[in-house]
């Protein structure tokens, strides 16, 4: 048996080398690739200094408030809330029900700058054409120089209300301070303002521009053609939602009505029966708010899709 088993195991790795021998080009390659992706993975660990959540936070609240004062003062009353929702809640509570209900309440300051945040960037995703094409004509019109061609656009104001805010605010950034990693930091919170792919676009294209010179003149026109598309689209699906939004506002409640009138009409259950069934019934009510629940999952669902922000 011992003898059987070794001929058996010196034939499967006589056939294993074989094999890896044969296809040893493809299994270095994925090896390769493998270290090149763990080594970039590595790379950008040592770049990042912040987790992801944390520079969300940082972000949001770099955005919503200009001045460091406003800043210092939000941290503070954070801290605050966080101290006293604690110890209010410790009295009645266990250990962790306390920081759990303490970080529930600090979470709701957050919640409202997301919401502005995010009310904010629905309105600047669709400035992008008049933006762009005007930042473009400037940036032709000053010979190519990002700087006076930014600083030209916010002061045109034309039709991006609140982009001319976002980019007065990265100019001032720009000037006072134009080092590389100041500079890529300062279009970062520009592009986190709007939060669409192009806008990223568009930061890569001032920061290159800034950082050595870069033409971006063929860059700004390709992504007002993306953009274009894009909005062309946008009112396509907006077409096609209204009618999802007609049919859902209007005929689930009219096909609900029509269907108790039916069963009324010719069916003949009195209408007290079909009051009780449906309402009264633990069955017949469950249902009932099933359906209910559906009906305002797909109003929200389309009103979601309808508020989207305009992106490429």
């Amino acid at each position: 048996m011992k003898l059987e088993f070794s001929i058996d195991l010196l034939i499967y790795m006589v056939f294993a080398s074989g094999a890896i021998l044969f296809f040893w080009n493809e299994i270095d390659t994925i090896f390769k690739r493998h270290a090149l992706k763990r080594k970039l993975k590595a790379k950008s660990e040592k770049e990042t200094k912040l987790p992801k959540l944390l520079e969300y936070c940082h972000n949001l609240i770099d955005v919503s408030f200009l001045k460091e004062s406003s800043k210092r003062f939000f941290l503070v009353f954070e801290c605050l809330l966080f101290i006293i929702s604690y110890f209010l809640s410790y009295r009645n509570y266990s250990y962790l029900t306390a920081l759990f209900i303490s970080f529930l309440t600090i979470a709701f300051p957050f919640f409202i700058l997301i919401s502005k945040l995010e009310n904010k960037r629905y309105k600047s995703s669709r400035e992008g054409v008049s933006l762009i094409s005007e930042l473009h004509r400037q940036y032709c019109i000053n010979n190519k120089n990002i700087y006076e061609a930014i600083d030209q656009t916010i002061k045109a104001g034309g039709n991006y209300a609140n982009s001319g805010k976002h980019l007065y605010v990265l100019l001032m950034k720009m000037r006072t301070d134009n080092n590389p990693e100041s500079l890529k930091e300062s279009v970062k919170i520009f592009v986190f303002n709007y939060g669409t792919n192009w806008a990223r676009m568009l930061g890569q294209c001032i920061y290159l521009a800034a950082y050595d010179g870069t033409d971006i003149s063929a860059a700004l026109l390709d992504l007002i053609d993306q953009l274009k598309e894009a909005c062309n689209l946008e009112e396509r699906r907006k077409m096609l939602n209204g009618e999802a939004s007609r049919m859902t506002l209007f005929l689930v409640p009219l096909m609900y009505i029509v269907c108790m009138l039916t069963a009324v009409y010719y069916l003949h259950i009195s209408p007290h029966s079909l009051f009780v069934n449906q309402f009264l019934n633990p069955s017949g009510f469950l249902l009932f708010l099933i359906n209910t629940f559906l009906f305002l999952v797909n109003i929200l669902l389309i009103n979601f899709v309808n508020s989207g922000r305009l992106d490429i």
